[in-house]
C-alpha cells in the first residue's frame, strides 16, 4: 500500500512518535514509525508536511521535499527525517522535544516546494530559502560559492516574496 503520512495516520495504518534531534535545520527530526497493517506499507513524508512541537515557543519544522519510506508488514522503524524551521524568532527545537503531525496551509511556501521538487540544494540553501518565505528574509541572505548555480532559486523566491534580486 503507498500513501502519505497524514492519510496513513488518519487510516490508523501506521502509528508515529517525532521527536526533535536537536537543532532546527537538516536531519533535525528522530520518528518512530510502527506500520499497522499486515503488509507492505510504502509512505510518502510529502512537502508540506510540518511538524508542530509541543512547545509554542520553539520552531515549527517544514519537509520541504518529499522523502520515502518503506515498512514491511508490522515493522517498526525509527529514521530521520530532514526539516526546516519556518519560525526564525522562536528557539531552536530541543532534543527528544515532541512534535505531533500537520500540514503547511501557507500558498506562498506551496509554490517554493513545487519549485524545489527534484532539485538538490544544500540545508543552509533550503533553510535560507525557507526563511525568506516564512519570515521576510532578504533573498540576498540565498547565496552560494558558484552563484549560477542558485540564480533559479533566487528569482522564484523573488516572485513569491516580491523582493529584488540584490546581489551584493
Amino acid at each position: 500500500t503507498s500513501m502519505s503520512l497524514n492519510d496513513a495516520i488518519k487510516g490508523k495504518f501506521l502509528s508515529v512518535n517525532v521527536k526533535g534531534n536537536g537543532g532546527h535545520s537538516g536531519n533535525c527530526l528522530k520518528v518512530a514509525f510502527k506500520n499497522l497493517q499486515d503488509k507492505k506499507l510504502s509512505l510518502t513524508i510529502p512537502a508540506g508536511t510540518m511538524f508542530k512541537p509541543g512547545d509554542d515557543e520553539a520552531q515549527n519544522i517544514l519537509v520541504p521535499q518529499d522523502q520515502m519510506i518503506a515498512l514491511d508488514a508490522n515493522e517498526s522503524r525509527s529514521t530521520f527525517v530532514k526539516g526546516f524551521c519556518c519560525e526564525a524568532s522562536d528557539h531552536s527545537p530541543a532534543k527528544d522535544m515532541a512534535f505531533s503531525v500537520s500540514t503547511n496551509k501557507d500558498p506562498k511556501m506551496i509554490k517554493l516546494f513545487a519549485f524545489l521538487k527534484g532539485k538538490k540544494y544544500s540545508d543552509a540553501l533550503l533553510q535560507e530559502a525557507i526563511w525568506c518565505v516564512s519570515d521576510n528574509h532578504s533573498v540576498s541572505d540565498v547565496y552560494a560559492a558558484k552563484m549560477e548555480a542558485i540564480r533559479p532559486l533566487r528569482t522564484e523566491l523573488c516572485k513569491i516574496t516580491g523582493q529584488k534580486d540584490t546581489w551584493y
